[in-house]
């Protein structure tokens, strides 16, 4: 049986492509943005410097901060309203 080109161009996506979750991958400042709505200026200068923010991780000593989603979850969920506004 001959495959299609359609059948071949998933094969070869299959192949070749891996999807790698946002969860999965670290965040940078901009993703950070994203995930609270708000500008990336603002992450940058306000949210970053707020006390018990996550440690930024850097391979390299110029690298851009990235971060682990699961502390950025973890410190946005400490900020939770105890009761209700």
């Amino acid at each position: 049986m001959t495959e299609t080109l359609i059948e071949q161009l998933e094969r070869l996506i299959d192949e070749k492509i891996r999807v790698i979750s946002i969860s999965d991958r670290l965040w940078n400042l901009e993703d950070i943005a994203i995930f609270l709505n708000r500008s990336k200026p603002h992450v940058v200068n306000v949210i970053s410097k707020q006390p018990g923010f996550p440690m930024a991780i850097r391979l390299n000593k110029n690298d851009k901060p990235l971060y682990e989603p699961k502390d950025v979850r973890r410190w946005v969920l400490s900020h939770k309203e105890k009761t209700a506004a």
